[in-house]
């Protein structure tokens, strides 16, 4: 995973963070690139991330603490966040796909250092996958999702679910 203007062993401060919306580029071996045909019709993909550069979580740590560090922030426990420094190296994340360059994905949402493994990569269906808000109906009453949902199916999603 490469930053455009970042070197690929840039890190942040403690308190500080890239800005997980900036194009990031991921870049996938060339004799893998035929393997990537069709991703273009997906809004979305599903990064697995080997979280090389995070401090191992020491058992003795607590498993609980304020969101972003942050006084007046409610303390929540270790599963609930975006740490890091979870019990595995680890990362999973849903960014957005700008646009396919050969074996280059540029994506938006890779909350990520530069130069971090990408260990895996794959589409998503937005309708279900990376969406906060369940799909809506969008039929007639009764039907459910099943505009959204069969768009999704035939390809169509990123027209459809964000419409």
């Amino acid at each position: 995973m490469h930053r455009p203007g970042l070197p690929d062993d840039a890190t942040t401060a403690a308190g500080e963070y890239f800005d997980p919306f900036a194009e990031s580029i991921v870049e996938i071996y060339p004799e893998w690139a035929a393997g990537l045909t069709g991703i273009e019709e997906f809004s979305h993909l599903v990064a697995v991330l080997y979280m090389d550069r995070a401090a191992p979580r020491r058992p003795d740590e607590p498993l609980t603490h304020r969101v972003e560090s942050l006084d007046g922030m409610p303390e929540v426990g270790l599963f609930g966040t975006r740490s890091p420094r979870q019990p595995n190296p680890l990362g999973l994340c849903y960014p957005r796909l700008l646009r396919r360059d050969g074996n280059l994905l540029r994506v938006s949402g890779l909350d990520a250092w530069p130069g971090t493994p990408v260990l895996d990569e794959g589409d998503t269906i937005c309708a279900t996958s990376c969406d906060p808000t369940p799909p809506r109906p969008t039929g007639s009453a009764g039907s459910g999702r099943s505009t959204t949902w069969n768009a999704a199916l035939t390809g169509r999603h990123r027209e459809a679910v964000h419409a």
